[in-house]
């Protein structure tokens, strides 16, 4: 994780928030930063996850516009486990 997760609530409703950083293999070793999302369960158990956690997730992709008009990528977690 590219940083401690937060907890932020929106209509009633608790969001967990945090980034992620994708590496890829090889010589380049470039990093790609993903703002994840998650709900209920995966919520509450990840709430506690530091910056620099492993954590292996799957869900789904979700675009957005942001308040200057460009578009975000960012992924909906449905699971979200740190991995040791």
């Amino acid at each position: 994780m590219a940083r401690d997760a937060e907890v932020q609530e929106s209509n009633g409703r608790k969001r967990l928030r945090l980034r992620v950083a994708v590496h890829e293999s090889g010589p380049e070793g470039t990093a790609h930063f993903f703002t994840v999302v998650a709900f209920d369960h995966v919520e509450a158990r990840a709430a506690s996850f530091p910056k620099g956690q492993a954590v292996r997730l799957s869900g789904r992709v979700s675009a957005w516009r942001d308040q200057a008009g460009k578009e975000r990528l960012g992924l909906v977690a449905e699971e979200l486990t740190a991995i040791e």
